[in-house]
């Protein structure tokens, strides 16, 4: 992973229960000083704007570590904020939890397309909105030390035998179903060096990704850290070893090592 990612996301992360920046976004006044008030007697830092715009450009100077925004936003809608933060590597992994009204389900199902994390309906229950924002900043810190502790591995000198470690201490310390170490190959083929699933553990060694698929990964790569629904390859007869995995959704970040 770059350091830039790493550096985001630990420096927006503290206690898993009370650190961190949160960001309010509602166009009704009250609704956000509730919310924020809230938020606040449970120990969090909070910032409260409302509109989209205004939302983007706080994000852009403060650290952030949580966003609760509404979905139904005039403007620059709550889904509007989602893709912008999704296609920016430093906002790529920051989580947003919506906030919808009665009539909203389209554009609730467009957000969580776009890659929101969570969503509470309103009227708010505000216990719950303090529970499901300490539960996804745990998440968050969880990831934050497995990141931090890729980079005091130690590792063989081979490709194949260093990703394997990378697999396995990342598979020992998140619950994902699948994980994946991809090497870049000349002629712009990717090609997994390990995996990890649940079924068959950590595995050395893994499929040549089709043409398309590995342009597409690279592709996503040179941007930074991304996020996303997984759909199924279409090309070649050999393709990534997540096919088999069954997934919904994947992340995935660059990894720099040497040239």
């Amino acid at each position: 992973m770059t350091s830039s990612a790493v550096d985001r996301r630990q420096g927006r992360v503290g206690s898993a229960d009370t650190d961190g920046r949160i960001l309010v976004v509602d166009d009704d006044i009250s609704i956000c000083t509730l919310l924020a008030l809230r938020l606040r007697r449970a120990g969090f830092t909070v910032l409260s704007v409302s509109s989209g715009e205004a939302a983007l450009a706080v994000i852009d100077v403060e650290d952030i570590s949580l966003v609760v925004l509404d979905v139904g936003l005039p403007g620059m809608s709550g889904t509007d904020v989602v893709h912008a933060l999704r296609e920016r590597p430093q906002t790529a992994t920051l989580p947003v939890i919506l906030l919808t009204g009665n009539g909203a389900e389209y554009n609730l199902v467009t957000s969580l397309g776009a890659g929101a994390d969570d969503y509470l309906a309103k009227p708010v229950q505000l216990d719950e909105l303090v529970a499901r924002v300490r539960a996804h900043l745990r998440n968050d810190a969880a990831w934050s030390t497995a990141v931090e502790a890729l980079g005091h591995l130690t590792l063989k000198p081979t490709p194949e035998e260093a990703a394997e470690t990378v697999v396995d201490e990342l598979a020992r310390r998140t619950e994902c179903d699948f994980i994946a170490v991809t090497q870049f190959l000349r002629g712009g083929r990717l090609r997994e060096l390990a995996t990890y699933s649940r079924i068959a553990g950590v595995r050395r060694g893994g499929a040549l990704l089709g043409p398309s698929l590995s342009r597409r990964y690279v592709s996503k790569a040179r941007q930074g850290p991304w996020a996303e629904d997984v759909v199924p390859a279409q090309d070649g007869v050999r393709s990534a070893s997540f096919a088999a995995a069954d997934i919904d959704i994947g992340a995935g970040a660059p990894i720099y090592a040497g040239d």
